[in-house]
């Protein structure tokens, strides 16, 4: 999370959050097809969509998305229009259940972090296509990332760091995508170490990260207090942003990468 001066404004926005009675993250609310919304029910790729806000702090966001691979050999087209519930919808097909998470986390003001919220996840879907194995689901959240990246650029200098979690349920896999320092891990129940899922790409923390910014041109520097000493993490100029990957921050120009850490645990 970036602690910018001139960005310190932050967005949390999740999606997906399996309830647990353990403890851990709480629902994030996935639907059910009793929730009303949108069926479809066709050939190739479908999903279950929906989506859940609520707000933390005034700014954090919440959204869902369950998703449904369709066997080939589904024939049926079925289309029913229930009832909306705020901007809930959903989609419901298929065999393979997939739940994917996203937590985008802004800095420079919240308009990043929404636009993610609002879309990002729809864009997973397209580039998902008909096919859930975990190079698609990784595929997908790098097409996605990269296309909210342009996108946000073009009408604020906002942004947000990111973490894509999708967890196929059918085959046991994980596949994770992250941008900047929000931070995913798998934890196991008993015994057993947490496992980090993620990538660090703090530019405090990411000698190739400082390295690449470096090579481009890039400044990289602390902030000044105002007895003029360094102070806080080091920060990518300008703009000031405190990672070296994200997705928005317009005025950081191409030193900012919207390209993902990605990897698959089974």
């Amino acid at each position: 999370m970036a602690d910018s001066p001139t960005k310190g404004a932050e967005s949390l926005a999740s999606a997906g959050l399996p309830s647990s009675d353990d403890g851990g993250l709480a629902s994030a609310g996935l639907p059910s097809s009793d929730d009303g919304g949108l069926a479809v029910v066709e050939r190739a790729w479908s999903c279950q969509l929906g989506t859940e806000q609520r707000e933390l702090k005034g700014e954090d966001r919440f959204a869902s998305r369950r998703l449904y691979a369709t066997p080939e050999d589904m024939e049926a087209s079925v289309h029913s229009v229930h009832s909306t519930q705020g901007n809930s919808r959903q989609v419901v097909v298929g065999q393979e259940d997939i739940i994917v998470v996203l937590v985008a986390d802004g800095h420079g003001g919240r308009q990043a972090s929404q636009y993610c919220r609002d879309h990002l996840l729809d864009y997973w879907v397209e580039q998902a296509a008909d096919d859930p194995c975990s190079e698609s689901l990784l595929k997908a959240s790098e097409a996605s990332c990269e296309r909210v990246h342009r996108e946000i650029k073009g009408f604020t200098t906002a942004g947000s760091t990111i973490t894509i979690v999708a967890l196929n349920l059918v085959r046991g896999e994980l596949s994770v995508a992250n941008l900047g320092d929000s931070e995913a891990w798998l934890v196991p129940r008993g015994a057993g170490a947490p496992i980090r899922l993620t990538e660090d790409h703090r530019l405090d923390s990411s000698e190739p990260e400082r390295a690449r910014v470096l090579a481009m041109g890039g400044l990289i520097a602390h902030a000044k207090n105002r007895n003029g000493d360094p102070a806080g993490p080091l920060r990518l100029w300008p703009g000031g942003i405190a990672q070296a990957r994200a997705v928005g921050d317009a005025d950081v120009g191409d030193y900012v990468m919207a390209t993902p850490y990605t990897q698959t645990v089974a």
